[in-house]
């Protein structure tokens, strides 16, 4: 958003007094989104200079006293065209989203209302310094040949004049003037320099200001969010089973919590019963991938297992404490007003224990394990 970070910029160089001390004008989004009239009341809370209002899009191109403006797709995204109550029209593209016929839905799902309303901003401010181009003029009429009433005749040319007769050659030739030497000195040549173009100072208060090139976007706040979820985990050296959890999101921290169901597993030939009880706090960033967005996070997971000898009425459940690191994948997709995400995560624990029976079978338990998980999520 360059052009557009700087126009803003230079409007807010000349004075955001002056321009909060006008009036809020009136901007109507042209669109037939369902749901539009609840996110552009959003985008009404994050603008400063004109309200958001709606209008249906087959009625854009009907002349209007305040501003308009509509979503255009080309070849390789998605634009808005602003127009002005004079007809002249500004165009930026949007560019966190792709071709698409609903921009406003994904803007709002990728949470970027925010840099959208600055986007419409920098238009506004760019039409206020007369950047907008001119409407376009009206085609001139075809001309009409010209009529002709008849053949015209033409008047006949007069003859010219007779030349006169030649003067005879007389016997004495003039004589030509003596030659005459010049020695006045030669003028010199002025060399005339190009004037050079100094380009006017600028106002104490724009000196004032940050540089153009400094303007950066204003980071957004943090957001609380919570999730669902479902999955299979697998543990080194050959145990599967499922388990179930909760998670909190808080920007790009989070926190999850999660519950092994009791599982059988074979050690050797006697049957042993596995569950755990975990808690994983990471970090996490989101990358955009046109409608959609990859996770990518690193935690700690922190587990109390729970091991049981099954077919012995006497055995008694024993309990220890494990801890490692682990990396997560996970790709997200917005749906019923929030997202529904499929991922996947490694991790080990250096700390996991021996398994010994009196039998003699012996096996280490999750020294190496995986988990594969959809689950259910909203806010942030």
């Amino acid at each position: 958003m360059n052009r557009a970070a700087l126009v803003f910029a230079v409007a807010m160089a000349i004075g955001p007094g002056a321009m909060l001390a006008q009036a809020r004008g009136l901007l109507e989004i042209c669109t037939d989104e369902e749901g539009a009239a609840e996110v552009l009341q959003r985008l009404d809370g994050w603008m400063s200079t004109v309200r958001i209002g709606s209008r249906p899009a087959r009625r854009c191109d009907e002349p209007a006293p305040h501003y308009l403006g509509r979503f255009e797709r080309s070849a390789s995204g998605t634009d808005f065209v602003l127009r002005n109550s004079q007809g002249g029209i500004l165009r930026h593209p949007i560019p966190w989203i792709g071709p698409t016929a609903t921009p406003l839905s994904e803007i709002d799902a990728l949470q970027r209302l925010p840099q959208f309303s600055l986007l419409l901003e920098s238009l506004l401010a760019e039409d206020r310094l007369g950047l907008a181009a001119p409407p376009p003029a009206p085609p001139e009429p075809p001309r009409a040949p010209p009529r002709r009433t008849g053949p015209r005749s033409r008047p006949p040319r007069p003859p010219p004049p007779p030349e006169p007769p030649p003067e005879p050659a007389t016997a004495e030739e003039p004589t030509p003037p003596p030659p005459v030497i010049d020695l006045r000195p030669d003028p010199e040549e002025e060399e005339v320099e190009a004037p050079v173009e100094t380009p006017p100072p600028m106002p104490d208060e724009m000196q004032s200001r940050p540089l153009l090139e400094d303007f950066r976007e204003p980071p957004l706040p943090w957001g609380w969010g919570g999730e669902a979820f479902a999955s299979v985990r697998g543990r080194s050296p050959d145990f599967l089973g499922p388990e179930v959890g909760l998670g909190l999101v808080h920007g790009p921290l989070s926190l999850r919590l999660g519950v092994q169901i009791p599982t059988r597993w074979y050690l050797g030939h006697a049957p042993i019963g596995v569950g755990s009880f975990w808690l994983a706090p990471g970090i996490a960033q989101d990358l955009a991938i046109g409608g959609a967005a990859l996770r990518l996070g690193l935690g700690v997971t922190v587990e109390a297992v729970m091991v049981r000898r099954l077919g012995l009425p006497w055995a008694e459940s024993q309990v220890y404490l494990d801890a490692g690191p682990s990396l997560a994948a996970e790709l997200r997709w917005p749906l019923f007003g929030g997202r529904i995400g499929i991922g996947a995560e490694v991790g080990g624990m250096p700390t996991a224990r021996n398994l010994r029976l009196p039998e003699g079978d012996e096996a280490r338990l999750g020294p190496v394990w995986g988990r594969f998980s959809i689950g259910y999520g909203f806010g942030e």
